[in-house]
């Protein structure tokens, strides 16, 4: 300290004393791990109070963090979303010219006025996460810009717009009857007012196809977004049409129904678009159907009521849930009615959960067989709709419902046997007591499985002959006790044991 001494760079004299010392925490390496501060120097900048009055020379200017520092993660987050929202956006541009895209029904002005805006902000938003360098990032942000600006530009323009179509039409009228002209074909009327080239076009691809099946179009009056899906779904599950079958828009909650290879025919069409709502005008001519769609059907009950069995209106808000086109809805209530008592509707609960059982989507069997356990007072109608739904299940390997079958053989109607027969082969220790219901009847399917080479199997079978055979099973039985083992053995003769008891 007081100590005159002299600098090395500028050869100026100072003396050492408190006002040119800067004092600051002292640490060693490794005691500070962050990278940034590998990029500035060692010693500190003096302060501009000198001693004397001097000024310091700086040789160097000083470094600038921004420049230095490493990149912040919301610049990284920045610039990843600017790209991706550009890039997404471009991608559904360039699709939505084909039918069920996401701005199928988007006019040019709006996809134009849509990709400027993702343009503006990708651009905002590269330029903000480079700062060491904005000029470059604004060179790629803008190229990227102007690609998707131009996307639109360059698509299908796939939207009808109905105010400018109908307007056209009015005036092309208006013309002809002020003109005197001769009158239209009232067909081609009818085509232009419902915009049936989607629906003409379908039909002669299947005639080139070579196919006998039919194009219906259902025009669809007063529809709610929500519930647009919800009509497909429908329209598609009743009328067995293929899913290619696709919605038009037509206008502010109207839309065209196209239903491809439909094999039913008109008259049963009207019926089931019927249930939509109200069916205004048939128009064979064109085919198309004009159904004017009522929203509140699709209004659930209360809630409370709907679980409440104790409520007085639990079974026919339930009831009418039953009718509903939405099959989640339905299970809903086929679950709830399967745990209440069978008090009142009975018979009209039950016959709309025999329709059910065959319907085409309906994938809730179990639930519904249980709720028929229950409600239905005569088993035989309710059993031959399971049966066929069974002999489905059979056929495809699927796996079956425990229920179901207990409805199948509550009724014990000999025509279900080979299906339970065949579960019971694949099964043997499930099926065995279900099999058993049936009696007698099942003793010529049994004895052909005595000789099989499956033990289980065969143990089921004699197991069952124990149950419900009669004599003329005593001499298949002893015959197999030769050779049987010990098991098998203890099984058959207490079967015979049971047989000649009976």
């Amino acid at each position: 300290m007081e100590r005159l001494v002299e600098c090395g760079g500028c050869d100026q004299q100072f003396r050492i004393d408190e006002d040119v010392i800067v004092r600051s925490k002292k640490f060693y390496p490794g005691e500070r791990r962050g990278q940034g501060l590998q990029s500035f120097q060692r010693a500190p900048l003096s302060g501009n109070n000198m001693a004397g009055g001097m000024k310091p020379t700086r040789y160097t200017n000083s470094n600038n963090p921004e420049q230095l520092e490493p990149t912040s993660p919301q610049h990284t987050i920045a610039g990843i979303f600017g790209v991706v929202i550009m890039a997404f956006t471009a991608l559904i541009l360039l699709f939505s010219g084909n039918p069920g895209s996401s701005f199928a029904s988007m006019t040019f002005e709006n996809k134009l006025v849509l990709s400027s805006f993702v343009s503006l902000l990708g651009f905002i938003l590269l330029v903000y996460a480079n700062p060491r360098a904005r000029w470059k990032a604004g060179l790629v942000g803008l190229v990227l810009a102007a690609g998707v600006v131009c996307i639109p530009f360059f698509g299908d323009e796939a939207v009808f717009v109905p105010d400018r179509d109908l307007m056209a039409i009015s005036d092309t009228a208006r013309t002809n009857s002020e003109q005197k002209t001769e009158p239209q074909d009232p067909t081609q009327i009818l085509r232009e007012r419902y915009n049936t080239k989607s629906l003409e076009e379908e039909k002669q691809r299947l005639v080139e196809a070579g196919s006998n099946k039919k194009v219906f179009g259902i025009y669809l009056t007063e529809v709610m977004g929500r519930n647009k899906y919800m009509v497909r779904d429908y329209l598609i599950r009743e009328t067995g049409a293929n899913y290619s079958s696709y919605l038009y828009p037509r206008g502010d909650e109207t839309y065209l129904m196209v239903l491809t290879g439909v094999e039913i025919l008109q008259e049963e069409l009207v019926k089931i678009a019927n249930r939509l709502g109200e069916v205004e005008a048939v128009h064979p001519e064109i085919s198309v159907i004009v159904v004017r769609v009522d929203n509140n059907q699709f209004i659930s009950g209360s809630v409370d009521k709907l679980n409440d069995s104790s409520d007085i209106a639990f079974y026919e808000l339930n009831r009418q849930e039953l009718k509903s086109i939405d099959l989640d809805r339905v299970e809903s209530a086929v679950i709830r009615l399967a745990d209440a008592e069978p008090k009142v509707f009975r018979n009209d609960i039950t016959k709309l959960l025999i329709e059910l059982l065959n319907k085409p989507g309906v994938t809730f069997h179990g639930s519904l067989s249980r709720a028929l356990l229950k409600w239905a007072e005569d088993p035989i109608p309710a059993a031959a709709a399971g049966l066929i739904t069974l002999q489905q299940y059979a056929s495809s390997s699927s796996p079956v419902s425990e229920d179901l079958v207990a409805l199948v053989t509550k009724a014990k109607r000999p025509e279900a046997i080979p299906t339970i027969v065949e579960l019971w082969v694949e099964r043997p220790v499930i099926w065995d007591s279900y099999l058993g219901k049936f009696g007698a009847s099942t003793e010529p399917f049994l004895l052909e499985k005595l000789s099989s080479d499956q033990a289980p199997l065969r143990r089921s079978a004699v197991k069952i002959l124990g149950e419900v055979g009669t004599a003329a099973s005593i001499p298949a039985l002893r015959e197999i006790l030769v050779g049987a083992e010990p098991e098998t053995r203890v099984l058959v003769e207490r079967a015979i044991q049971q047989i000649e008891k009976r």
